[in-house]
């Protein structure tokens, strides 16, 4: 193969490589093609995700063409290729991984609300919905409630969760000096 061919080729992967990679961060996550970063258990993704294929490409194009105007073999700029690919795609996995291990879960188990404070968030109408605020540690979490009594509660009233049913919370008012929970096993 002539070197201006091989340059060619270099170059065209290197170009199709970076064109998926800018449609992935334009389009967004749907873009993936359903082999994303995604943290399952230890946090480890995908060495298949379009993200990390299309860095190891554009590694690869971007290092077989510097390595082919430089005046080294096919074979030379192919070995080349593949370490600059392997060196940038292992680099964008190991970001990703580090960044899929940082994210926290906020998955809340409702049934262990019972008896916990909160704050009304949006006021509850009579016989209505509204959103509590009940802390998680140092994050608030929010959730859709109404009146155990079927009253009206103003924002900004604290409330005890009395009971719990399915993702709603049923409260009442407490006193906002309350800071004990009391027994989770009241209903």
């Amino acid at each position: 193969m002539s070197p201006t061919t091989l340059l060619l080729t270099y170059l065209s992967i290197a170009l199709v490589a970076f064109v998926v990679l800018v449609g992935g961060f334009v389009l967004g996550h749907d873009f993936h093609a359903g082999h994303g970063f995604h943290a399952e258990g230890d946090g480890a993704g995908s060495v298949f995700s379009t993200r990390v294929l299309g860095t190891f490409a554009l590694g690869l194009g971007a290092a077989g063409a510097i390595a082919t105007l430089g005046g080294l073999s096919g074979s030379a700029a192919l070995a080349s290729g593949l370490f600059g690919g392997s060196v940038l795609g292992g680099t964008v996995w190991v970001f990703l991984y580090f960044l899929s291990s940082q994210q926290g879960s906020m998955l809340v188990a409702t049934s262990e609300l019972v008896g916990r404070l909160g704050v009304v968030v949006t006021a509850i109408g009579r016989n209505a919905a509204g959103e509590v605020g009940v802390s998680r540690g140092e994050s608030l979490a929010t959730f859709l409630a109404r009146a155990h009594s079927g009253s009206a509660i103003a924002r900004g009233q604290s409330v005890r969760v009395v009971r719990v049913a399915g993702s709603l919370l049923f409260v009442e008012e407490a006193s906002p000096f309350c800071t004990e929970p009391v027994d989770s096993n009241r209903r």
